[in-house]
Parts: C-alpha cells; sequence; structure tokens
C-alpha cells in the first residue's frame, strides 16, 4: 500500500520529490524507479513516519487501503496527491519477468496455475476458513486448475492433496514472481490478495488477475476489496457487521499475553466449528462458483491434457518413493492427503506430559499412533517396541512403525527431560523423518514438579527409573532444577531452541480453565474437544501420589498443591534458588503460601545461570 502512495505522489509532483524507503519488507521496493539511494541521517533529507489514519473511518467513509498512505502522506506534505491507480506498485525487472517459474522447474512443464492459501497468521485466527472446503475447491477443479499452496512456515497452511506445495519455498521476491506467472489467486484477506492486484500481468494475459477472496465480515468491503477481484463478505447479514467490518482478531483466547485476547478483541459469534459465522456462512460451493464466473467468462483456460499428465507426475513420483514426503526444507512437490500428521512434546517427567499429550491426541480422528521418551531410544529397531497410550484408538505394542504409517492420522513424539537444543534437530527415525511437524511444550511450576518427582522416586525406590528422577543427575549441569530453568527460558521465549512456531501449555492453567484449553485446541488448528480432560494414562505410572485412584476424575486431583507435603522436607527445599523461584513467578504467578515462599526464598542461595549448550 506504501507503493501506491509513493507512486501517487511523483505521478501527480513529477520532478519535486526523491523518495527512499526505509521497510521491512525490501524486495517490494526492488526495480521501483520512484526511489533514490539516499540516507536518512542526510541533513537535507526529511522522514516521514508513515501511517494510513484513514482506516479508523473505513467504516463510515467510502475509502480503500490503498488510499490510506496517500492521504497521510498528502497531509504531511501539505500538497495535493490523488491516487493514481487502483492497486499497489510492483515492478519486476526484464530478467525477473523471463526467469523459469518455480512451477515449471518442478513439473517441467509451463503449467498454468492458481496461488493458494489454505490458512493464515497463527495469532488472527478470525480470518481462518474451513480447511476442508479449501480441500473441496481443489477436488472440484481437479484436472481443470492446477493450485500451488504457498505460506508462510511459522504460520497455520495446514497442507492440502493434490496441490504444488511451495509452503514455506518461497522468499517475499520470489512470491512476487510467484503471482506474476500465476493466473489467479484464491485466499483470505491477506498481503497475497494485494499482490494479485499489485503485481502486473503478463502480456497477452487479461490486464486484472482473477482473485477470489473468502472475507468473512472483519473488514469493510470498500477498504479491501478489489474491482476485478471477487470479495466473498457476509458483512450486512449479521448483527455484528451489519454497518461494515468488525475488526475483531480472534475466535477464541489463545493464551499468549496478547492483547488480541481481550474480550473486545474476540470474535462474538462463533460456530461449533470453531469458525467465525461471518466465515462458516460461505460454503465452498460460494467460492467454486467465484472461480466458475472467471472460467465461464473465457478469462483463462483450463488445463490440457498434457499439463494434466505433467503436474500429476510428481505425485505419482512420491507414491512411488514409498511415502518419503518431502520435508520443509526439502524439494518442492505435489502432495496427497494422506500424510499423518506429526506432533512433538516436550516437557519434564511428572509435568503431566501423558495426559497433556492424550487429551491433545484426542481431537484427531482415527489411529493414533504414539512414540514415547524417543530421546532415550538408541536405534530405528526400538521403536518397534515403542510405548503408546493405552486410552486411546492408538496402535498395539510391537506394532512396527512402518505398518502404523500406513494407518494412522496422527503420529506423537514424547520428549521427556530432553536438552531442548538437541530436539529441533534431533535424528528422528527414518520413517518420521520427512513429515513436517507441530511442537509443543509442557511446562509445569517447580514446586508441585519437584514434589511429584521427590513422590515417585520414594514411593518406588525399587524403581531405577523413579530413583532417575531425581538422583540420576544430581550434581552434574543437567541436574532437573537447572533442567526446569532451561525449559522455563524457553518457555518465556529466553531462548527458541524448539523454533518459532511453538505451542506453549502451561500445566497448571490446563488443569483448571476450560478457556485456556479451547486457546490450545484454537493453536493446534482442529475444533475443541475436551473429552479426555478427566483420563488417567496409565503408561508411566499414573499419578505419582494417586496412581490411577482418579481414573475419569482427573481433573478432581490435587495437583497444584502437591507441594504442601514436602514444604518441610530438606532435601525438597534444597531443589529452589532464586532464579527458579523468580522464572515461576513470571509464568505461574502465585503458586505457594506467602509464609512458605519467604521461607524457601531466606534459605535458597543464589545459583549462576547455566550455558544453554
Amino acid at each position: 500500500m506504501l507503493t501506491a502512495a509513493v507512486r501517487s505522489l511523483h505521478e501527480a509532483h513529477p520532478g519535486k520529490f526523491h523518495t527512499n524507503v526505509a521497510s521491512p519488507c525490501p524486495a517490494l521496493w526492488e526495480n521501483n524507479p520512484f526511489i533514490t539511494d539516499f540516507e536518512e541521517s542526510d541533513p537535507d533529507v526529511e522522514v516521514i513516519d508513515c501511517h494510513y489514519p484513514l482506516i479508523h473511518q473505513s467504516n463510515q467513509r467510502p475509502h480503500h487501503f490503498v488510499e490510506g498512505y496517500t492521504a497521510y502522506l498528502a497531509e504531511i506534505l501539505n500538497i495535493s496527491i490523488p491516487p493514481y491507480a487502483f492497486k499497489g506498485d510492483i515492478h519486476l525487472s526484464e530478467d525477473e519477468r523471463n526467469w523459469i517459474p518455480q512451477v515449471t522447474e518442478i513439473t517441467g512443464k509451463n503449467i498454468p496455475y492458481w496461488i493458494i492459501v489454505a490458512g493464515g497468521k497463527g495469532d488472527f485466527t478470525i480470518k481462518w476458513w474451513d480447511h476442508k472446503r479449501y480441500q473441496e475447491v481443489v477436488d472440484h477443479f481437479r484436472n481443470r486448475i492446477q493450485f500451488v499452496q504457498v505460506g508462510e512456515a511459522q504460520h497455520y497452511h495446514p497442507l492440502l492433496s493434490s496441490v504444488i506445495d511451495l509452503r514455506g519455498k518461497t522468499d517475499l521476491r520470489q512470491l512476487v514472481r510467484l503471482v506474476y506467472h500465476a493466473q489467479g489467486v484464491l485466499c483470505p484477506v491477506t498481503s497475497l490478495m494485494h499482490l494479485a492486484a499489485a503485481v502486473p500481468t503478463k502480456p497477452g494475459t487479461p490486464l486484472s488477475r482473477p482473485c477470489v477472496v473468502v472475507a468473512g465480515g472483519r473488514e469493510p468491503v470498500n477498504w479491501e476489496a478489489y474491482p476485478s477481484h471477487r470479495f466473498l463478505h457476509t458483512q450486512g447479514a449479521l448483527s455484528c457487521c451489519d454497518n461494515g467490518g468488525c475488526w475483531k482478531a480472534r475466535t477464541l483466547p489463545l493464551g499468549d499475553g496478547d492483547e488480541k485476547d481481550l474480550p473486545e478483541n474476540l470474535c462474538v459469534d462463533v460456530t461449533s466449528k470453531s469458525l467465525p459465522r461471518c466465515m462458516d456462512m460461505i460454503t465452498s460451493a460460494d467460492v467454486v462458483r467465484a472461480i466458475e464466473s472467471y472460467l465461464e467468462g473465457g478469462i483463462f483456460p483450463t488445463l490440457t491434457q498434457a499439463e494434466n499428465e505433467a503436474a500429476n507426475s510428481v505425485a505419482s513420483h512420491l507414491r512411488d518413493e514409498d511415502r518419503q514426503f518431502s520435508s520443509p526444507e526439502g524439494p518442492c512437490s505435489t502432495t496427497e492427503a494422506d500424510v499423518p500428521e506429526l506432533v512433538e512434546v516436550c516437557g519434564l517427567r511428572r509435568s503431566g506430559l501423558h495426559s497433556v499429550s492424550n487429551w491433545f491426541l484426542s481431537h484427531f480422528e482415527g489411529p493414533a499412533f504414539y512414540v514415547n521418551d524417543i530421546n532415550h531410544h538408541e536405534s530405528d529397531e526400538e521403536l518397534n517396541d515403542s510405548a503408546y497410550l493405552p486410552c486411546l484408538s492408538s496402535t498395539e505394542p510391537n506394532t512396527p512403525v512402518a505398518d502404523s504409517l500406513d494407518s494412522a492420522s496422527i503420529i506423537m513424539v514424547g520428549y521427556e527431560d530432553a536438552r531442548l537444543i538437541s530436539v529441533k534437530n534431533w535424528d528422528l527415525p527414518s520413517p518420521l523423518r520427512s513429515i513436517a511437524s507441530t511442537r509443543i511444550l509442557i511446562l509445569r511450576d517447580p514446586f508441585n514438579l519437584f514434589a511429584s518427582r521427590l513422590q515417585a522416586a520414594r514411593q518406588r525406590s525399587k524403581n531405577a527409573f523413579a530413583k532417575a528422577l531425581v538422583h540420576q543427575m544430581k550434581g552434574t549441569s543437567m541436574h532437573f532444577t537447572q533442567l526446569w530453568k532451561r525449559y522455563a527460558q524457553e518457555f518465556l521465549g529466553m531462548t527458541s531452541h524448539l523454533g518459532e512456531n511453538v505451542i506453549r501449555v502451561n500445566y497448571n492453567r490446563w488443569t483448571t480453565d476450560m478457556e485456556y484449553r479451547k486457546g490450545l485446541s484454537k493453536q493446534l488448528n482442529r475444533p475443541f474437544c475436551d473429552n479426555e480432560r478427566d483420563s488417567v494414562p496409565r503408561y508411566g505410572f499414573g499419578s505419582s501420589f494417586d496412581e490411577l485412584s482418579y481414573q475419569q476424575r482427573g481433573s478432581e486431583m490435587p495437583v497444584l498443591n502437591r507441594w504442601k507435603d514436602f514444604k518441610e522436607d530438606a532435601e525438597y527445599r534444597a531443589f529452589f534458588d532464586r532464579e527458579t523461584m523468580e522464572l515461576s513467578d513470571q509464568i505461574f504467578g502465585k503458586v505457594i503460601t506467602d509464609s512458605f515462599s519467604r521461607s524457601l526464598w531466606s534459605s535458597s542461595t543464589d545459583t549462576p545461570a547455566v550455558s544453554n549448550h
């Protein structure tokens, strides 16, 4: 949108200004003829921090986003700047126009394609549409339109079948070139919608690129829609958007501390599918009809038989390779819908790891395969004896992994007491290495966690595994007090060993707060399911204190009061230092009584921070 303002400035006042732009997206300004290279430190340079306050009147005045920066720039410079064109201003070099498109490199044919975005940013869930409906659209146009799926790797973009998968495989400039060669675009309200209008079309093709936008009721139509686009909205049909857009941010709170979780920023009409009603009202048939209208008008042709064969050959090649699907870093490929989902769960033992994992797994339909404590498996062969959560519709013990992959809809891998820095690059067994994963980090407060570990070690004193919960790492840099601090630092974002897109689970809140669990379901991109909240998984001895006595009553266990049994215990108290208590307060708030807290503070020693190797 700022490119439109700079273009309009120069078109309205040719030769009067020199402009340069400092932007987090410099790729959008490549080859721009209105940009002059100079430094903002030059005393002759005026620096303008650009905004678009016109957005605050978007529900009341008939203006488009393309006017936002332009109007602000005109006001600051005290000149008239009429909008020059109804789109942004993106320029490609002659070399870029002649480069072989990525799709041609993959298929070996110059195949026409549409770009599809079937997800969105993880923090703006109100813009998401039903992933299954995107798939229904793709299926409807199979053998007529080839779709190419894109999206940033750290955002929510679940895999579609029968698409060329470029998720996480394009930088911004590559995306611009991908749009240049595309017939059309299907997406929610997102940057790609604006690129569809701003990127020029190829010679010999229509002047405007087809684009279908699944918009709902968040943004005012006049503010976002372009004349040649099919902007599918529901404004005027619902009381929450009967006078423009609602401008909400999320359907359910995510529990990440962002102001988008505030009640005034949440959707007021969420359906049972966890969709905003405005998005739920838009059907796959609506989208199909919008795309069909471009076909009926003759604006672009459908695929030829040779083009279809070239696109389908990529999927055939993958099937011939024994289901070895491409990783996000691997070569681009057409993918199939039956790829199982991989979820990697990291947590400290006695953190409710199995209960939370079981709850997450209950969100998936079909058989689940659970690989427990994978960081203590020494070989692929050991996975044939991998543990499973018996309360799930899981594979039976001793089922070979390869057989399980054939039927599993979800594969969950658990890392227990693992060094976090090793998880991201863990050498997974061969059947799992090529599946894109979701990572979950579970953290329990140290007061109750340490109590549970001590209880397990003492109650099962003849069990070497239970004793190791406390004694194995004593006197080493991996003593579990230090390990807990490393997990807490990762939870707070002080480190990022697990990567950027991690679901962080505050176990204390998970046990008590249904709204918090709903937010976790949303982060998992699944409808909320609380069926297994009260289950106590039999694997791992059950509870350190109650074993399996609370089966189907798990929510009644006093898991936040375990510390009370150990508050006078000298061995227990020795596990705390000031850093541990400060991190706990920052994440969990008040867990123990003030008197116990004061006694721990007075007896604790300041321990040097441990390096995160």
